[in-house]
C-alpha cells in the first residue's frame, strides 16, 4: 500500500504535518477502515503522491530514527513470542521491516509498498541484511501472499485493512498496528474504531500503548472457530442488560432452579459459563469455586458480584469446550442455562467428565426439548430466530450427551410442559 512506514515525525525538533495533510491522512484511514470498497478510488492518486516523494522521504524524514520506530518496537515488546515468518505493510524506504530483521534475528521479512520508487529505495538500503528482508512493490489491499502464510503482520503510520490482515496471518498470530504521532498522525485509525473492526474479524485485543511520542495496538487472531467468536461478541455486547432481560424468564420458568443447582455442590466445585455470577451467593459456604466464562464481559460483570459476595470464588476466563484442567479436578461440575448454546455441547459434557473425579457429580438446569408435541414444534418453528438473536438452541436434550459421555443419572425433573429440565448424574467410579 502506501510508504507508511517512513510516514511521520515523533521528535521535537521536527514540526507536526500539515493540518490539512492530517485531516486528509485520516478521512482517507476512517474512509477505508469503515468502507473498505472506496480504496481503488484512491490508489492510483495515492501512488502517484509517495511516487513522487520517495525521491527526498528519506532525508526529510529520516525514518530509522529510534523515535520513530518506537511504536512499533514496543509493541514486539509485547508479542510474548518470536515469529517465525513477519509482514511489514507500507514499509516506504524500509525502516521498519530493517528494524524487524534485526529484532527478530531467526524470522524471515517480507515487507510490501504501493510506490515502486519506494521500494527500490528499501532494497538498495537493506542490503546489509542479505536476503532476510525481501521487498515487494504490492497493494495491502490485495496482497500476493496464501492465506495463513505470516506469524506478525505489522504496519506504522498506514491505513488498515483488517479482513486482508486477517487471510494472511494464522490463526494464533498478532497484528501491530502502530503511529508514529499518535493521533496526529496523518494516516491514524482511532483505536475504537480499529478495536471494533478487528474485533469482528475474530481478533483478541492484546494491548494498547504508547512510545517516543506515537501509540500503538496488538491483536491476536483467534485460533477459536467462527462460531465461537460471533457467539462472544454477542454475550460482550449484551451483558449489560444480560441479568434484566433473564430475571423474567427465571420468575416464569427456572423459579428457584439456581438455587437448586447449588445446593447440590459439594467439595471441589467447577461451574461453567458462569455469566454474570447469578449463581454465586447461592453456593453453600464450604464449597471451594471455581468458574469459567468465554465472554470476557460477562467475566466481568461475575467478578464484580464475586467481590461482594464470593471473594474466595477463582473466576477465570475459559472455553467449556476445552477445559483448561488436568483429569479429576473437581467433585462437583455444575452448568445453569448455557448448554443450550455452548456451540459444542457434547464436547462441554464431554469435558465435565474429564475434569470430575471418580463419583463426582454434574448437576444441570436447561431448557430442553419438550414431550409434548405441540410445544415442540413450536420449539422447532422458533429455534432458527432464537439461533440468529440469540444463539440459543430450543430443541437441545442435554440428558441424551450425559448418558453418551458415561454418566449415571441420579435424578431426572421435568417441569412447565417438558420444557425446564433440572439433572443430576454420577461419574462412575
Amino acid at each position: 500500500m502506501t510508504s507508511g512506514a517512513d510516514g511521520d515525525v515523533a521528535d521535537q525538533e521536527r514540526p507536526a504535518p500539515p493540518l490539512r495533510l492530517r485531516l486528509l491522512g485520516q478521512a482517507i484511514s476512517i474512509g477505508v477502515a469503515r468502507a473498505p470498497a472506496v480504496w481503488p478510488l484512491l490508489r492510483g492518486s495515492t501512488r502517484r503522491f509517495w511516487e513522487r516523494s520517495a525521491a527526498t522521504w528519506g532525508e526529510r524524514i529520516d525514518p530509522d530514527r529510534p523515535e520513530h520506530l518506537a511504536p512499533l518496537a514496543a509493541a514486539c515488546d509485547r508479542l510474548g513470542s518470536e515469529p517465525e515468518r513477519i509482514l511489514e505493510l507500507g514499509t516506504g524506504t524500509g525502516a521498519g521491516a530493517r528494524m524487524l530483521a534485526r529484532r527478530f534475528a531467526g524470522a524471515r521479512v517480507d515487507a510490501v509498498d504501493l510506490a515502486p520508487t519506494m521500494v527500490q529505495a528499501a532494497t538498495a538500503r537493506s542490503a546489509d541484511l542479505g536476503d532476510r528482508v525481501h521487498f515487494t512493490v504490492a497493494d495491502a489491499a490485495s496482497l500476493p501472499y496464501d492465506d495463513n502464510a505470516f506469524d506478525l503482520v505489522a504496519q506504522l503510520n498506514l491505513p488498515v485493512f483488517p479482513a486482508e490482515v486477517a487471510r494472511v496471518l494464522r490463526p494464533g498470530g498478532h497484528v501491530v498496528v502502530a503511529s508514529s504521532l499518535g493521533p496526529a498522525t496523518p494516516y491514524y485509525t482511532p483505536e475504537r474504531l480499529l478495536r471494533r473492526r478487528l474485533a469482528k474479524l475474530g481478533f483478541e485485543h492484546v494491548a494498547t500503548g504508547q512510545a517516543g511520542g506515537g501509540t500503538y495496538l496488538v491483536a491476536r487472531r483467534s485460533t477459536r472457530a467462527p462460531a465461537d467468536d460471533a457467539l462472544r461478541r454477542y454475550y460482550d455486547k449484551t451483558a449489560g442488560r444480560y441479568d434484566r432481560q433473564i430475571s423474567f424468564f427465571e420468575r416464569v420458568l427456572f423459579g428457584g432452579g439456581r438455587e437448586w443447582v447449588c445446593s447440590q455442590a459439594d467439595g471441589e466445585v467447577l461451574e461453567l459459563a458462569v455469566g454474570t455470577g447469578r449463581n454465586l451467593r447461592h453456593y453453600p459456604p464450604g464449597v471451594r469455586l471455581t468458574g469459567i466464562e468465554f465472554s470476557p464481559g460477562m467475566l466481568e460483570l461475575a467478578r464484580k458480584k464475586a467481590a461482594a459476595v464470593r471473594p474466595d470464588a477463582d473466576l477465570r476466563e475459559g472455553n467449556a469446550e476445552a477445559l483448561d484442567f488436568p483429569d479429576e479436578s473437581f467433585d462437583t461440575v455444575t452448568c445453569t442455562l448455557a448448554l443450550c448454546t455452548i456451540p459444542d455441547d457434547r464436547a462441554a459434557v464431554a469435558e465435565a467428565m474429564r475434569v470430575l473425579r471418580p463419583g463426582g457429580r454434574l448437576v444441570l438446569l436447561e431448557h430442553v426439548r419438550s414431550p409434548v408435541l405441540p410445544v415442540r414444534l413450536g420449539e422447532r418453528l422458533l429455534e432458527p430466530l432464537f439461533l440468529r438473536l440469540e444463539h440459543d438452541h430450543l430443541t437441545r436434550e442435554p440428558l441424551d450427551r450425559v448418558r453418551a459421555a458415561g454418566f449415571v443419572v441420579e435424578r431426572l425433573e421435568r417441569s412447565k410442559l417438558g420444557i425446564v429440565e433440572r439433572l443430576t448424574a454420577r461419574k462412575p467410579q
